[in-house]
C-alpha cells in the first residue's frame, strides 16, 4: 500500500514538473520599431523600463535599426496598448508593435497619422530640451483623438498642432502633454509626471519659468 501511495506521489510530482516546463516554454514574442534610440544610453533607458516586468527574457535592442524585442510568459497577456504606453513613458516613440502569441494569435499595430478633417491650427510653447522630448511631445499630441498633426521645434519650443475642434481642444492637448511630464505656459505637469522623464529630458523648470516672464 505504501508503495502505491509513493508511486502516486511521484507521478503527481512528475506531472507537476512537466506542466511547469510546458508553461515555461509557452512564451509570447514581442517585436517593436522604436524612434528615438540614438545611443547606448537610450537603449539602456528603454531596457531598464521593461526589465521590471516579471518573466521577461531575451531582450534585444538594435540601435541603428530601432528594433526592440523580448519574450514574456504567455499568461502575462501583454497588450499592444501596454507596450505602447511603456515605450512612450520611457521617452521613446513606438512606430509599430507586433505580438506573436504562443497559441498562434498575432496582434499588430502601426502608428500613423489620424484621418482627421482639421479645422484649427494652433501654436504654443511646450517645454523640453532634446530629440527624445520632441518624439514624446509629438507622439502624445497625436494620440489625442481629433489631432491631425503635431510638430515641435526644439530650438523655439513651439508646438504647431492641427486638430478638429469638434473632437478636441488646445486645453485637452495641453493636458495630455502635462500628463507626459511637459509643461506649457498655463498647464503644468505634476511632480510625479515630471519625475518620470528620462534624466536627459528633465528641463530646468525654474529657468523656464523666469524666461516666460
Amino acid at each position: 500500500m505504501k508503495q502505491i501511495i509513493l508511486l502516486i506521489i511521484m507521478s503527481l510530482g512528475l506531472l507537476t514538473t512537466a506542466q511547469a516546463q510546458k508553461k515555461n516554454k509557452e512564451r509570447d514574442q514581442i517585436s517593436t520599431m522604436v524612434e528615438g534610440l540614438g545611443c547606448p544610453y537610450c537603449a539602456y533607458g528603454l531596457e531598464k523600463k521593461f526589465k521590471k516586468i516579471k518573466g521577461i527574457k531575451k531582450i534585444k535592442i538594435d540601435i541603428e535599426e530601432g528594433l526592440f524585442s523580448f519574450t514574456l510568459p504567455s499568461e502575462y497577456k501583454m497588450s499592444l496598448e501596454e507596450i505602447d504606453n511603456r515605450i512612450t513613458d520611457a521617452g521613446y516613440t513606438p512606430m509599430s508593435i507586433k505580438i506573436d502569441r504562443a497559441d498562434g494569435e498575432v496582434l499588430e499595430s502601426s502608428f500613423e497619422a489620424q484621418d482627421v478633417d482639421s479645422d484649427m491650427t494652433s501654436e504654443f510653447a511646450v517645454y523640453g530640451i532634446c530629440n527624445m522630448c520632441k518624439s514624446r511631445i509629438e507622439r502624445r499630441s497625436q494620440k489625442v483623438i481629433g489631432v491631425e498633426s503635431a510638430k515641435w521645434d526644439k530650438k523655439t519650443r513651439i508646438l504647431k498642432v492641427s486638430f478638429d475642434t469638434k473632437q478636441t481642444s488646445v486645453a485637452e492637448i495641453k493636458a495630455a502633454l502635462a500628463a507626459a511630464g511637459h509643461d506649457t505656459e498655463d498647464v503644468k505637469a505634476d511632480a510625479e509626471a515630471y519625475d518620470k522623464l528620462p534624466a536627459c529630458c528633465m528641463y530646468d523648470r525654474e529657468n523656464l519659468k523666469s524666461e516666460a516672464h
